[in-house]
């Protein structure tokens, strides 16, 4: 690459963690201009919002009660998606073995049952 060639070398310091934020400090020397520093701009940080999409609360806002309350919410659904996606696993696999001999069999007893040779 052409930037290689301006490039004399770089230099990466130690990670500091104290601030609890994790900040490196990295050192890039140019050929005939020496170390090359960036000028420091501070991006102006926007408030967090109070309101999320559909009306909602954000977790950081809202009680003990009422975050629990999401929590076993979360939980519901995801036990709907997990209970979905292995009904339709099944569905899958009896829908391989329409027309053989194990047809009338489920899935949960063909796994289940050892003594079944194909």
């Amino acid at each position: 690459m052409l930037l290689n060639e301006f490039v004399e070398k770089v230099i990466v310091h130690e990670a500091d963690k104290s601030t609890g934020k994790r900040i490196q400090k990295v050192d890039i020397h140019l050929n005939f201009i020496g170390n090359f520093e960036l000028p420091h701009t501070e991006a102006p940080q926007e408030p967090l919002p109070t309101v999320l999409s559909k009306g909602r609360k954000p977790r950081r806002l809202m009680t003990d009660e009422e975050r629990e309350a999401m929590r076993d919410y979360d939980r519901q659904r995801y036990s709907k998606k997990i209970a979905a996606r292995l009904a339709k696993e099944e569905a899958e696999r009896a829908k391989i073995l329409v027309g053989t001999s194990f047809e009338k069999l489920s899935i949960k007893q063909i796994s289940n049952d050892t003594q079944i040779a194909v």
